[in-house]
């Protein structure tokens, strides 16, 4: 794996994780100001878990799939 790739994979991760605790924390008062069922968090934790590895995936391969480094 090149470097170009591993910082791009550290740099998603980390974005995720902090993107991941402010939702989290969002959706903990949303539960408690609407009366949600313990169900939705849980079904949030599963989507982002389940999310995680897509995002680091398509880090990984971005090059292959998204730009190219050339100007539109």
């Amino acid at each position: 794996m090149d470097t170009g790739a591993a910082r791009r994979i550290l740099i998603v991760l980390l974005g995720y994780v902090v993107t991941a605790w402010v939702v989290l924390l969002l959706a903990e008062w949303l539960a408690r100001v609407f009366a949600l069922p313990p169900l939705f968090d849980t079904l949030l934790r599963w989507g982002i878990g389940l999310g995680l590895p897509v995002a680091l995936l398509i880090a990984w391969r971005y090059p292959e799939i998204g730009h190219h480094g050339r100007d539109p």
